[in-house]
């Protein structure tokens, strides 16, 4: 039985340096209310080529208390030197406390340990600082929220051959004196050395197909770089195309492409490629689309 301590939901990375391996892992606190915030624990195993074994720490460290959606990736770079961290932090619950808070009104931050992973800096984060909403607007709510965009449910953090952290994340459309949220979303990308936010997919369509549970039009977003022509390239699932859907002659009916009975979107794996020249900017490059290639 749930005794209030379990943590699951893990992710790790295996890494090497200093002729030594490790294997750094990030768990996620069980909760039972889908709105309260959960904490994200790390911990750091030497791993003995003599052995075969994994020497454990004496205890896992807190990242942060205040994350959201179970969207916490780790990343190291192929030296092994750095490692990362990035998550789904709640807004709402750090800012607004007294407030209910909700499952959307989250923004991206980012640790890194210069060290792989020996010493980190928890209390000063890199974070997206998504525009916060403006009172003074009010009563027009629309004009209040300002910025219309999240970060919700996953992020990927992943670094370049260079050396340079990169972080992809799925934001769906988001308005706060509404308390709600939209399924399309657009999916982003960051990294350190440019400091920009840039689109790496525009799922911002609708055919008429609903996603599952924890699930955008564009969302799951996985990056890696070609070690030789230093092109960035980005996995994700996207449901469909634009305007995959049938419209009757009398206008009343629509009929999706590719959907259940049940309302539900058949998701296609898509490609996006950033070339090495283009230096981090991935604005209006369209994903291929997999099954096209």
């Amino acid at each position: 039985p749930w005794d209030g301590n379990e943590h699951i939901w893990p992710n790790s990375v295996f890494s090497s340096m200093d002729g030594s391996g490790y294997v750094h892992m990030i768990t996620h606190e069980y909760r039972d209310v889908n709105n309260d915030a959960m904490q994200v624990l790390y911990s750091r195993y030497e791993y003995s080529p003599v052995t075969f074994q994994f020497t454990a720490p004496d205890a896992q460290t807190l990242v942060t208390d205040m994350d959201m959606n179970i969207g916490a990736d780790i990343a190291a770079s192929y030296d092994g030197q750095r490692v990362a961290i990035a998550t789904t932090m709640s807004r709402d619950h750090m800012f607004w406390p007294e407030e209910d808070a909700s499952q959307w009104n989250n923004d991206i931050y980012l640790w890194i340990s210069e060290d792989g992973g020996v010493t980190w800096d928890f209390a000063n984060p890199i974070n997206t600082n998504f525009a916060f909403p403006d009172p003074e607007l009010l009563p027009d709510s629309l004009a209040a929220s300002v910025d219309s965009f999240r970060a919700y449910t996953d992020c990927n953090v992943y670094f370049d051959h260079d050396g340079v952290a990169h972080v992809a994340w799925a934001s769906p459309g988001y308005f706060h004196y509404f308390g709600t949220i939209t399924y399309t979303s657009k999916i982003f990308h960051w990294d350190e050395e440019s400091e920009e936010i840039n689109m790496i997919a525009d799922g911002d369509f609708w055919n008429y197909t609903t996603p599952g549970s924890w699930h955008l039009t564009a969302d799951r977003p996985n990056m890696y770089q070609d070690p030789v022509t230093r092109d960035l390239y980005c996995t994700f699932e996207q449901l469909g195309m634009p305007g995959e859907y049938t419209l009757s002659e009398d206008s009343t009916t629509v009929t999706p492409w590719d959907g259940s009975d049940d309302g539900l979107g058949n998701y296609e794996v898509m490609i996006a490629m950033s070339p090495a020249d283009a230096a981090g900017d991935d604005s209006g490059r369209e994903g291929l689309n997999k099954r096209d290639m």
